[in-house]
């Protein structure tokens, strides 16, 4: 009797191991399976998200083509009005409606589109976006020296040219010089926005050679 208890414990023994393994082995196989799956799932959100990364890029770049192109030139010209002043005395000369329409063009952004869309700008890929970003803030801190500078300006009379003192003058320069910058920053980022056509290259150059005169 004693045999058979040992025969059946042994056999109930060896029955528990076989289901046992056999559970570990279908509980391996479908952890295996789960990873499978997890990997695919994985790999197909990482393609959706370049995916609409790379739509999204393109979106912004159509956007904002025309403002960026057209950057440049618009520094150009508020470079040139600028320089036309006076600077070599101990004050500054400057014409009333040269001053007047220098600070107008900084009283609204110069970059709308591209400040409205600035949460989106990580979409580019390399360093584009941080370079419009860069763009945006120089910007906004030549706007802001542009408010202080005119409030130094004496604006009473009619007279067709305006006088400032030392430190107005001083605050001229420091915007003249921040311009001439920003149109520098403006020209590296405008050819991924433009196509480089013979005429558009031609006003680059142009306006290139024109940031780096001396002033």
């Amino acid at each position: 009797m004693a045999d058979w208890t040992a025969v059946v414990v042994g056999l109930g023994a060896a029955i528990a191991t076989t289901v046992v393994a056999v559970f570990a082995h279908r509980t391996s196989k479908r952890a295996t399976e789960i990873a499978d799956e997890a990997t695919k799932i994985a790999a197909q959100q990482h393609q959706e998200t370049v995916a609409l990364r790379h739509g999204t890029a393109g979106i912004l770049r159509s956007l904002l083509s025309v403002e960026i192109s057209l950057l440049p030139p618009k520094l150009g010209a508020v470079l040139h009005t600028m320089r036309k002043a006076n600077v070599g005395g101990p004050g500054l000369i400057a014409d009333r409606q040269d001053l007047t329409w220098v600070l107008t063009e900084f009283q609204a952004s110069l970059m709308p589109t591209a400040e409205s869309a600035q949460d989106k700008l990580h979409n580019f890929e390399g360093e584009i976006g941080k370079d419009i970003a860069d763009l945006i803030g120089q910007g906004r801190a030549i706007a802001d020296l542009c408010r202080r500078f005119h409030g130094r300006i004496p604006w009473g009379g009619d007279y067709p040219e305006i006088i400032l003192d030392q430190a107005a003058k001083d605050m001229f320069v420091a915007i003249r010089r921040a311009v001439k910058e920003m149109l520098k920053a403006s020209l590296n980022v405008t050819p991924f926005f433009v196509e480089p056509t013979n005429s558009y290259r031609q006003i680059f150059d142009e306006l290139q050679k024109f940031s780096e005169e001396n002033d």
